[in-house]
């Protein structure tokens, strides 16, 4: 962003102020970007929408923009409330949601990046129509902000007089650091890159780890639509028109989730922990190959499309998932956590906050049969 840094608006307005200039300074570089965007009021709660794009009315659902001006990145705090605020967007009765984007006055970290993608994978499969969910930081925002159509916005938010004086502060900061910097004791210095590098390397176990998990999540919704043609006739009926689609899919899916652990295999078979990983993840693979194998041959032609397996024994397959999704959730815990020289956890680590992939076993449908 050259001179312009979004996180300076605190020393230009305050933090309290600095938390509304840049939900305004979002709101015009969103409506340069989209000319119908539209902001909300927030009189007794936005509702979960700062901005949005589309018609209420349309069934086809809105864009809906989340501002947070969090100069300091995503701790717990900031992490609950982005969950909260989508959670009232999710649950607003006055339309429907398409997209949802984050706007953030810094670029998400690499671990901040592995919660947003574990979180968001989690939430946008749990809607009727899944939504996009994504999310703007200071390179997407400064992009924005120094197009040349933008340079009255730029001027109204950073006049030239004030980036000065930000440079000013900027520089006096500069040399404290410094001096500070000389005062840390070599083994200051080596405990910190010690520390630095245990939370590079937990980061890049974890971007190792999303990949597999994000399978489970896009496996989940077919899998349950399976069940649900299994154990319901009439849906059942439906379930067959698209019954290619649905081989395609599942095809693709599985396809992709063995591309995705043979990449993984070559990092996660250094270590045993890793290995773990590995095996407990094609372990869920098999037993979910087996439940699908298992309906599949109760509904074919055999059966004249009529038949059902014993419910007894799926259900035994689904809590045997659960049970292997648990033992694979265990083991990213241990591989993530534990130091690149031993498989043991690290001694008081912070445990890794992983989004649970969704339960197999099928909710009670309103019937009384499993779904």
């Amino acid at each position: 962003m050259g001179m312009v840094r979004l996180v300076d608006l605190q020393f230009l307005y305050g933090v309290a102020g600095a938390r509304e200039q840049f939900e305004k300074l979002c709101g015009q570089l969103i409506s340069s970007q989209y000319p119908g965007a539209r902001g909300v009021r927030a009189e007794g709660g936005d509702g979960g929408v700062d901005f949005f794009i589309g018609d209420q009315t349309d069934p086809s659902g809105i864009i809906v923009f989340q501002v947070k001006y969090f100069p300091s990145g995503l701790k717990g705090s900031q992490k609950q409330q982005i969950r909260e605020s989508f959670r009232q967007c999710r649950e607003n009765t006055a339309f429907s949601l398409k997209e949802w984007i984050l706007c953030v006055p810094l670029d998400l970290s690499p671990d901040e990046i592995t919660w947003f993608s574990l979180w968001s994978a989690s939430e946008a499969s749990a809607l009727l129509t899944p939504a996009r969910m994504d999310w703007w930081g200071e390179t997407k925002l400064g992009h924005l902000l120094l197009l040349p159509e933008n340079s009255g916005v730029k001027e109204r938010f950073f006049p030239e007089e004030h980036l000065r004086r930000l440079v000013e502060i900027q520089d006096t900061l500069a040399h404290l650091v410094d001096d500070l910097h000389t005062r840390l004791t070599q083994q200051d210095l080596a405990q910190l890159a010690l520390e630095r590098n245990r939370r590079e390397l937990k980061a890049q176990r974890k971007q190792i780890c999303v990949p597999l998990l994000s399978s489970l999540h896009e496996l989940a919704p077919i899998r349950a639509a399976f069940r649900n043609a299994h154990d319901n006739l009439w849906e059942r009926q439906k379930f067959f028109f698209q019954a290619k689609c649905y081989r395609k899919q599942i095809d693709y899916l599985l396809e992709i989730a063995q591309k995705r652990a043979a990449i993984a295999g070559s990092e996660l078979s250094i270590d045993p922990d890793g290995r773990n990983v590995l095996d407990a993840f094609t372990t869920f693979l098999q037993t979910q190959a087996n439940y699908f194998q298992i309906m599949a041959e109760s509904m074919g032609l055999q059966t004249l499309f009529l038949g059902k397996a014993d419910m007894h024994v799926l259900d035994e397959f689904a809590s045997k998932m659960d049970e292997e999704l648990t033992a694979l959730e265990e083991a990213i815990r241990l591989y993530v956590d534990s130091p690149s020289d031993v498989g043991q956890p690290v001694a008081g680590a912070e445990q890794v906050d992983l989004i649970k992939a969704k339960r197999t076993i099928p909710e009670e449908s309103a019937h009384g049969r499993r779904v």
